[in-house]
């Protein structure tokens, strides 16, 4: 696997005289050498946790409104936990060991001369993309709670059933009045 970054003379650099930020650096260093093999994908992963976030908060501070909790709009950020936050910490950590430890059987898969590659796909990239399709789901989830539309919904019945958006939309809401 070459990744640009030659990781012996990066251990020389580093080992010389110990310092934290070397280290830290260091550790960085490798682990972007691991991800930079599924850098687009992981770019857009990243982008559909922060609008899961997003979505997410949204939907919590309508739910509180809903219950009462939230009375005033200016006031809405001083009832946002740090529980839900810590939850996607903890999903991005997992997703990254997740990506990681792909990227790593795929080297080693590779290196035994198994082929994991299909066309321009990968493994690692495939694994990244099918994370892409959990937060998307997520994201749809949050939406359709918000605003009543599932937009996954309507953009695959726009797709394969051919109708225009707005049959899908009268759809919705002929199924709300009902």
């Amino acid at each position: 696997m070459n990744t640009g970054i030659h990781i012996k003379k990066v251990w020389m650099f580093y080992s010389t005289d110990f310092q934290l930020w070397k280290v830290l650096g260091g550790v960085g260093a490798i682990v972007l050498s691991v991800l930079l093999k599924v850098l687009f994908p992981a770019i857009g992963l990243t982008v559909l946790v922060l609008l899961d976030v997003r979505f997410g908060i949204k939907k919590f501070i309508k739910n509180e409104k809903e219950k009462g909790v939230v009375l005033k709009s200016e006031h809405t950020y001083r009832n946002v936990h740090s529980e839900g936050l810590r939850r996607t910490v903890s999903k991005i950590t997992d997703y990254v060991i997740f990506i990681i430890a792909f990227v790593t059987l795929e080297t080693i898969l590779t290196d035994m001369g198994v082929n994991v590659s299909y066309e321009n796909f990968s493994l690692s990239t495939l694994v990244v993309l099918l994370l892409c399709l959990v937060e998307v789901k997520s994201i749809d989830e949050n939406f359709e709670e918000l605003y009543n539309i599932s937009i996954l919904t309507s953009v695959l019945d726009f797709v394969f059933r051919r109708k225009s958006v707005g049959e899908v939309i009268s759809e919705k809401y002929k199924d709300e009045k009902q």
